[in-house]
């Protein structure tokens, strides 16, 4: 009786950026989320090209985020206002549902171990959730560093907390910017204030 061959990974493969693996494939890899195991949800987060990539010299792994079901979003994890932590909207079977993803929860899959399995059909990710997945992968590595007298004074006067509040209330805020002196960096004196505008991009929708 001819031996079965175990699946190899190739240009056809089913396997997309955002898609989910099943329960099968996360507990055959030993994927699990440390805090909450029975809500693990692994997510693709390699590039399609990367993954369509036979190559595999070249391009070996697939890289996921190990994260979890949530109940509840939170807007400040929202549309990778946080580079630390997002909350990506799913359809799941026809209803709402939401993924928590944690960028240091990052890890990479040899190909050939996830040729076997295809993503869970059940979670759908709209092109416009797609777009806030790769813009908060992105924004991790390219954004601004602001200074510590900046972020001392911020702090002291408890306005990142404030902000974070008020923003929270509003989900449909994509994205919020500082421009702190023009882009320039300026020596501050304990007296001298910093200039500060605060520009907010937000989905577009019915009721802007």
């Amino acid at each position: 009786m001819p031996e079965t061959q175990t699946p190899q990974w190739t240009r056809d493969t089913p396997w997309r950026q955002g898609q989910v693996l099943g329960i099968e494939a996360a507990e055959s890899l030993g994927l699990e989320h440390p805090d909450c195991p029975a809500d693990t949800a692994v997510v693709v987060i390699s590039h399609d090209c990367d993954l369509a990539n036979d190559n595999l010299m070249a391009e070996p792994f697939v890289e996921v985020v190990i994260g979890r079901k949530v109940a509840t979003p939170k807007g400040d994890f929202s549309w990778g206002k946080s580079p630390r932590t997002l909350h990506l909207e799913y359809n799941q079977n026809g209803v709402q549902a939401f993924l928590e993803l944690v960028a240091t929860a990052k890890l990479c899959i040899e190909k050939n171990l996830l040729a076997p399995f295809v993503p869970d059909a059940a979670f759908q990710l709209s092109p416009k959730s797609l777009s806030g997945l790769r813009y908060w992968l992105s924004v991790r590595y390219n954004r601004a560093a602001y200074s510590d007298q900046f972020v001392d004074r911020m702090k002291g006067a408890k306005l990142d907390e404030k902000l974070a509040s008020r923003i929270r209330k509003y989900p449909a805020i994509s994205t919020i910017f500082f421009d702190v002196d023009r882009g320039e960096e300026k020596e501050h004196t304990e007296d001298s204030p910093h200039e500060l505008s605060i520009i907010l991009a937000y989905v577009p929708g019915d009721d802007p």
